[in-house]
């Protein structure tokens, strides 16, 4: 078998010896523990300043108010306040250790006449109070503890993250529909110091943020970085977390040991980038890259056995964050049992499989790098997890309720009934919301179908989905010629194991379409059938209307047929569409439903630029328009720098220059076409989740492009990374919809920062210098 690839299973694999340099980093000398001792000392420096925490109640402490009733405006309307329940908790994040605290709650009788004033039992530690709260005309009344340090292992201690205080109350039903016990109306509450002079920080803040220090030096590391670049990305991330203690304490305080575990395992995910580019270096340094210079860890070429390995190993590490995050006292945040169980046995069966062949090994001793039989093994074991997780997947969404198809469904029933398609007033008052709003030619595909039963439709629209999917994933390999027993085919196969994909079944939408369709249009692009990929966009663009953006790159390339392809394609459809479905349905669709349908919004299943920034703008996350003129701005200058920077990209690579201009057959060729398909789903105003689906095409193009021409170990990292926050879980996997903290809120948008360092990968490679030497394919690849 050939230095430039490795397949699955039964063949034996070369590699030429690693380099000297490429063995293992130097020791790590003193930034480390510098870095710690910096890091202990601002979060000393901060709890200085940091000697009290007040709680004013309102939708954004659910981390600290536990079990207790929604929250209500308070009778001045001009905050928020809760009723509580016979047995309520505070979870106030402490601001000392080893000093006593004096923990405040202040509460309000609002029970009406006649009914007994309510008993409240106040314990805070050790220490407790008793009292019956007086009406006193709905006036807040405040009770106030001295509570003792305690070095006790137990509900509370200095080792806690929080002092709890609970609330118990006798409680009264308000009858009729109402049929709550509420207690008392809890208005806010504060824990403070004693101390006048030195503070110590809690021992829980001390050991995150120590913690948080390691862990992000290490996975900077791990990555690439340099010494003092990781020294300064490391003491960075110290700075913003002790700033967020500093100036907003409870959005900060409660979440720093699940911010530390979740760089703890980002530094475990850089640890493996790190011994898989050393283990298994590229074949021979592709031309392009040129050879690293001693320290340049971040530029050592990888093999692509590497690359998908590290896909691997950051899908499965998702899992682990879930059960951290449930481990921190999250709700509702666990993972999918049958996913749990496929990532156990990823990790035990990997594991096992490579114990044994390095037992094995022993007997004949060899390099690490020439024996790749644990290699082998474990894309083995991620290619049959990938298909059997994408199974457990498509399994769930069989089973959901389908709210986008009935949308569709519905629609078209209601023209079939002699109504329209558009609800005109729907769409005015909130197009996210359940209402048609997709072209005439779309609901027409429904029409022969509303008479029947609608359960049925859905099912069957299921499965055309999923031959859909199983035709794209044949696509690929067909039309890049790609072996299913290869590195490579065991990259597309974890490609196809995305949640996107999944919720693109579950809801009943066309993701999975437009992704064959363009996969459709990149293959004949590729293959000289420029009347197919126009057709094939046009088509698409009748679906959704933002594919019409690849017009522009047919344009800029000169791809002439594939212009006339496009400018048929809608020609036929949409003349079928009128023939059927009428004039006026498609007049309501251009002058009516179009111009009423931009703008983005905040719900966090908005992926975008706009949902991003709107997020942290707006005052609440619903599915409804959002605007504001600095996000307006945003969102539209962002696309339109970004179209700019595309079409320049593709320009310069279409004009011929030195030599001929760049061959649809090049992998960069890919990673243009690759652009466009960004800005589908990451500069529009408003882009689902499930929109995602057809990100499957820029990493698609990565992979071609990393077996060619081979990956720096930086952009293979990202790479990973970005494919795992891509693939793995929706908006319900790490979000509480309870939850409006400043790094919930940040969370939210895992899927955007996914996207986010998709394109970096997909432009360092556009940008990357190619030297006068590189000539022919490069040899990086093993796939």
């Amino acid at each position: 078998m050939s230095t430039s690839e490795i397949s699955l299973p039964h063949r034996r694999a070369t590699q030429p010896a690693t380099l000297a340099w490429q063995h293992a980093l130097p020791p790590q000398g003193w930034q480390l523990p510098i870095l710690l001792l910096l890091a202990l000392l601002i979060t000393l420096l901060v709890f200085q300043q940091v000697r009290s925490v007040a709680l004013a109640v309102g939708p954004a402490d659910q981390r600290i108010v536990v079990n207790a009733y929604e929250p209500e405006p308070d009778l001045d309307g001009n905050g928020f306040v809760r009723w509580t329940t016979a047995a309520t908790r505070l979870d106030l994040p402490l601001v000392a250790a080893h000093t006593p605290l004096i923990a405040s709650v202040t509460v309000i009788n609002s029970y009406p006449d006649g009914v007994p004033d309510p008993t409240l039992r106040i314990t805070a530690g050790t220490t407790s109070v008793r009292s019956s709260v007086p009406r006193e005309a709905g006036q807040p009344r405040t009770y106030s503890l001295l509570v003792a340090p305690s070095d006790q292992w137990g509900q509370w201690s200095q080792w806690s993250w929080a002092m709890p205080i609970t609330l118990e109350s006798s409680t009264y039903q308000p009858g009729g529909e109402d049929t709550r016990a509420l207690g008392v109306m809890l208005h806010s509450a504060s824990l403070r110091s004693t101390a006048s002079l030195f503070v110590l920080p809690p021992l829980w803040q001390l050991t995150a943020i120590a913690l948080i220090a390691a862990a992000a030096y290490l996975a900077l590391r791990g990555v690439g970085l340099g010494y003092w670049l990781a020294w300064g990305g490391g003491l960075l991330v110290v700075a913003l977390i002790t700033g967020g203690l500093r100036w907003n304490f409870l959005d900060i305080a409660p979440y720093t040991m699940r911010v530390a575990g979740m760089l703890g395992l980002v530094a475990l995910y850089g640890l493996g980038v790190h011994l898989l580019s050393v283990v298994l270096p590229a074949t021979r340094t592709a031309p392009m890259l040129g050879p690293p210079s001693r320290g340049a860890w971040a530029h050592i070429p990888v093999s692509l056995s590497a690359l998908v390995l590290m896909m691997g190993l950051a899908y499965w590490l998702m899992p682990f964050y879930q059960v951290l995050q449930t481990a921190d006292g999250a709700r509702n945040l666990s993972p999918y049992p049958p996913t749990l169980l496929v990532t156990l046995a990823v990790v035990l069966i990997g594991g096992l499989g490579v114990t044994v062949l390095w037992d094995a090994r022993q007997a004949t001793p060899r390099p690490l790098e020439a024996d790749h039989r644990w290699v082998r093994w474990v894309l083995g074991v991620l290619a049959v997890a990938a298909v059997v997780h994408l199974g457990v997947m498509l399994e769930f969404a069989f089973r959901r309720s389908g709210p986008d198809f009935w949308i569709l469904f519905r629609g078209a029933r209601e023209w079939v009934r002699g109504g329209s398609l558009y609800n005109l007033e729907a769409v005015l008052t909130n197009h996210f919301g359940h209402v048609f709003k997709v072209p005439p030619f779309y609901g027409m595909l429904f029409v022969p179908f509303v008479q029947q039963e609608g359960l049925t439709i859905l099912f069957y629209h299921r499965v055309l989905n999923t031959l859909l999917l199983a035709g794209s994933a044949a696509l690929v390999f067909w039309g890049f010629g790609v072996r299913l027993a290869s590195v490579l085919g065991v990259g597309v196969l974890l490609l196809f194991n995305m949640r996107p994909i999944a919720d693109t079944v579950a809801y009943g939408q066309i993701d999975i379409m437009l992704l064959f369709l363009l996969l459709l249009a990149l293959i004949s692009l590729r293959r000289g059938w420029g009347m197919v990929a126009g057709f094939a966009v046009a088509l698409a663009t009748l679906f959704k209307l933002y594919p019409a953006v690849l017009l522009a790159l047919f344009v800029v390339r000169r791809e002439w047929r594939a212009v006339v392809g496009f400018g048929l394609g809608m020609l036929l459809c949409n003349g079928l569409a009128l023939a059927v479905i009428g004039w006026e349905q498609h007049r309501i669709y251009i002058f009516e439903v179009v111009p009423r349908i931009g703008g983005g919004t905040a719900w966090v299943e908005n992926q975008t630029l706009n949902g991003f920034v709107a997020r942290l703008l707006a005052d609440s996350i619903v599915s409804e328009k959002f605007n504001h003129p600095l996000l307006s701005i945003i969102t539209y200058g962002g696309f339109g720098l970004a179209l700019a920077g595309t079409l320049w990209l593709v320009w310069q690579s279409a004009r011929p220059r030195l030599g001929s201009p760049l061959a649809v057959t090049d992998p960069r060729f890919a990673l243009h076409f690759s652009l466009f398909v960004i800005l589908m789903v990451l500069f529009v105003p408003a882009a689902w989740m499930h929109y995602q689906t057809i990100t499957l095409v820029p990493m698609l193009a990565i992979l071609l492009f990393a077996g060619r021409e081979g990956l720096h170990r930086w952009q293979a990292a990202l790479f990973g990374g970005a494919y795992a926050l891509i693939a793995f879980g929706n908006h319900w996997s790490f979000y509480d919809i309870a939850m409006l903290d400043i790094l919930s809120l940040l969370g939210t948008s895992y899927k955007f920062y996914g996207v986010v360092l998709l394109t970096l990968v997909v432009l360092s490679c556009l940008l990357r210098r190619y030297p006068s030497h590189a000539v022919g394919p490069a040899a990086a690849t093993d796939g």
